[in-house]
């Protein structure tokens, strides 16, 4: 019984990872393009790009405006999601307590850091954890 103990603390990244801020880059990119079609599609010309258009207004150019906005809204979000590193934090794993601590931080208009404490959980589940990884 006393090998099961220990206390683990495993580290979560949260949305620090450079997968998320290749997505946020892409998103803002199309949303940027898919704005500058729709709003180049207004007065019948190209605003930006060289690229001729044949988009009329009313119909695609609303629509691509929205789906333009939507995107920068959407990339912007999550930019400053991965600024904030919104979700990281730690799980503390404590045997001899026999609970589980998850710290978690939140937007900066919350508070920083939000700690869960689950009390008596599933003992077999937390031994064949242990007995999993330190044999």
């Amino acid at each position: 019984m006393a090998k099961y103990l220990l206390t683990i603390v495993i580290a979560q990244f949260g949305t620090k990872k450079y997968i998320n801020l290749l997505f946020c880059a892409a998103t803002l990119i199309l949303g940027v393009s898919f704005l500058n079609t729709g709003l180049s599609s207004f007065p019948k010309g190209n605003i930006f790009f060289v690229f001729p258009t044949q988009i009329e207004f009313i119909p695609q150019g609303l629509v691509l405006c929205l789906y333009g906005t939507i995107g920068l809204i959407l990339g912007l979000f999550l930019i400053l999601t991965f600024y904030w590193n919104i979700g990281s934090g730690y799980n503390i794993y404590c045997g001899r307590e026999q609970n589980i601590k998850i710290y978690r931080s939140c937007f900066p208009t919350e508070r920083k850091l939000t700690v869960h404490n689950y009390a008596r959980f599933i003992r077999t589940s937390f031994q064949n954890y242990l007995l999993l990884e330190y044999p």
